[in-house]
């Protein structure tokens, strides 16, 4: 208010300055229009004053000399300034505490842009990832870290959460899991854990389990071979041939697991290129299973629907065993009667919604373009909390019931480490009492189509 009444007192003067030489010089307007002239040059001034002040960055030393409303002006600009400042001080201390945790943090974080550019990374990022937090700002990321997977990785991120295992650019014995999410403003935040100990302990656990079935082939040998020989002995009395038979069946059951176990360390150990296999008539292969599954007794209600034209490009063997656990599970675990649909086919564009369960990652989806091996039971089904949980090993559902179809509980891994071998996926669909689903999904890479000619020829 006072600068508004020094400002009203000064333009009365003006005006009464004007009025006073207009007496004096008997031409009132003429004074008058050359005061209010003379008030809006200086007020002019004044203001350019200010205005070179506040462009030049409004610094208190170079603060100009006001008086009335441009001074409450001015008086706002620093009282706006010292506002700013105790922001800026706040800000900065909450930056200076966030970079000293985020240095702490034992996981490298990396903020890029859109373009890839680094924008900021914490110190772990220097000492897992190789990346300078000073030199490389500003860096293209995939010009420091050159892997084909990291690069491919980066550009399906915003497609779906996904994480890459990478051997660290720092040294070779370090195997970092890279994670990375989009943030605000087209940015992206990329981490790397160390997950080297967890790898040292699945290899070891690996090689133990290898280890462990090579070892246990030969005393089951022996026990095989001394249980045939007891078997022609004709003085066994009734007891002992059932201890004999039960025998037999267990040394049967751990030959089964000796081998699914062989078979995972295989399946775990190695991998396929796009190129590597053979063309698998899939009709053909999966009616032999049928065949071979059932001895040609059909107990069960059993619907089939293949696509003669499809060929699967992989190693037969493993196929074989993928399906036919399948199919295994399908017909020991329903009872007689029920209907199971067996199908081998395109995935349709418009597939029907469904709730999977992916066994080997939380980001597959059933694209089209794959072919899908598919068995759709309607029996007992199984309880949703189980499904994640059904390709581990070992893990059953219900154990009495698994021991008494013969069951290891290692049928469904293995099917989960062969369709990823052939670059598929198994997916899981099931509800208590409505039956379930099971279906391997392989890429475009994976399968080709026949023509006619080439079918009729074969």
């Amino acid at each position: 208010m006072k600068s508004w009444a020094d400002e009203g007192w000064r333009l009365a003067a003006t005006l009464l300055a004007a009025a006073v030489a207009g007496l004096l010089l008997g031409n009132f307007q003429i004074a008058l229009l050359i005061a209010l002239m003379l008030y809006a040059a200086w007020m002019i001034y004044r203001l350019h004053q200010v205005n070179s002040w506040l462009q030049s960055g409004a610094a208190t030393k170079d603060t100009p000399d006001t008086t009335g409303l441009l001074d409450s002006v001015v008086q706002l600009v620093h009282r706006e300034q010292r506002r700013s400042g105790r922001q800026k001080d706040k800000m900065r201390r909450t930056l200076s505490q966030f970079n000293a945790l985020a240095s702490e943090i034992p996981d490298a974080t990396v903020v890029l842009d859109d373009k890839w550019l680094i924008q900021w990374c914490n110190a772990a990022a220097e000492k897992l990832l190789g990346i300078n937090r000073k030199a490389d700002r500003g860096q293209r990321i995939d010009n420091l870290l050159r892997a084909p997977e990291f690069v491919a990785f980066l550009q399906e991120v915003h497609s779906e959460h996904r994480e890459l295992e990478i051997v660290s650019p720092v040294s070779s014995e370090l195997t970092l899991l890279v994670t990375c999410v989009p943030a605000g403003d087209n940015q992206l935040i990329l981490t790397a854990r160390n997950i080297t100990q967890r790898v040292q302990v699945r290899e070891m656990r690996k090689a133990f389990v290898a280890d462990v079935s090579h070892e246990l082939k030969t005393p089951l040998t022996v026990i095989r071979g001394h249980l045939e020989m007891l078997g022609e002995r004709h003085s066994l009395t009734e007891h002992e041939w059932l201890a004999l038979s039960r025998i037999d069946e267990q040394s049967d059951r751990m030959e089964t697991i000796v081998s699914d176990l062989l078979m995972l360390s295989k399946l775990e150990s190695s991998t396929l290129e796009p190129d590597e296999g053979h063309w698998i008539s899939m009709p053909g292969l999966i009616e032999k299973i049928i065949n071979d599954v059932t001895g040609g007794l059909d107990l069960h209600n059993l619907h089939t629907q293949f696509d003669t034209s499809l060929e699967l490009l992989g190693i037969e063997s493993e196929i074989y065993s993928c399906c036919q656990n399948l199919i295994q599970n399908a017909l020991s675990y329903n009872p007689a009667g029920t209907r199971i649909d067996i199908e081998w086919r395109y995935v349709a564009q418009s597939e029907p919604e469904h709730s999977w369960v992916i066994s080997d990652t939380d980001a597959a989806t059933l694209e089209p373009g794959s072919v899908i091996f598919l068995v759709r039971d309607q029996g007992i089904g199984i309880p949703e909390e189980h499904l994640s949980r059904l390709s581990q090993r070992f893990y059953r559902v219900d154990r009495d019931r698994s021991r008494a179809t013969g069951g290891t509980g290692l049928g469904l891994a293995i099917v989960k480490y062969i369709a990823q071998r052939h670059s598929g996926h198994l997916f899981i669909e099931s509800q208590s009492g409505k039956g379930s689903l099971f279906a391997v999904s392989f890429p475009a890479f994976r399968h080709r189509k026949l023509s006619n000619q080439s079918r009729a020829s074969q």
